[in-house]
């Protein structure tokens, strides 16, 4: 959802964009050909077949090219490429959350820099709450309503990730039981 929200994947189809093509076939593509020695057809095999990816088997050359790839620190067209897209929302001149994203990417902004929360620390309860309070006092009420309609369901999200993982511990156990042990819980 989010990936076709900001307008790097097609929501029918699950591929790239032209906006997103174009910004794979610029920055990436030139590199993984340089780190294969060829013109990429390696690649191109490969996203085009049906096996399974095997970095460590008959796809290591491969698997070496893209690891050159995932460094930790973004290149600057990369940098831009993201910010603008997945932190703003833009792409192409449209804004797809109209605005949403970009006053959300503010507000996150300023609360962190007020001290009262760090980027350091993953985003959480208390964050969304101030985030979503920091748009009503700025009469973001569209930014509002998203955060208080997320404010709500993440408890029943947090409960529901709770008992899959307890669910998946039980493998193999008897209905009744599972029930039983929730129940008690």
């Amino acid at each position: 959802m989010a990936a076709s929200q900001s307008g790097i994947v097609e929501r029918e189809t699950n591929t790239l964009t032209p906006l997103a093509q174009d910004f794979v076939d610029a920055e990436y593509l030139p590199r993984l050909a340089k780190n294969l020695g060829k013109d990429g057809n390696e690649v191109l095999s490969f996203l085009t077949s049906e096996s399974s990816f095997e970095p460590k088997g008959k796809h290591g050359r491969l698997g070496k090219a893209l690891a050159k790839l995932m460094v930790p620190k973004l290149r600057s067209t990369e940098g831009g490429f993201y910010e603008r897209v997945l932190v703003r929302g833009q792409a192409n001149g449209f804004d797809h959350t109209y605005g949403r994203q970009a006053e959300l990417w503010e507000g996150l902004c300023e609360i962190n820099s007020s001290g009262g929360f760090s980027w350091e620390n993953g985003f959480d309860f208390d964050e969304l709450t101030a985030v979503m309070k920091n748009a009503t006092v700025k009469k973001q009420e569209t930014l509002a309503s998203a955060l208080e309609h997320i404010r709500i369901m993440e408890p029943l999200f947090a409960a529901t990730s709770q008992l899959f993982g307890f669910l998946l511990l039980r493998d193999e156990a008897k209905v009744d039981e599972v029930e039983q042990e929730i129940r008690k819980a």
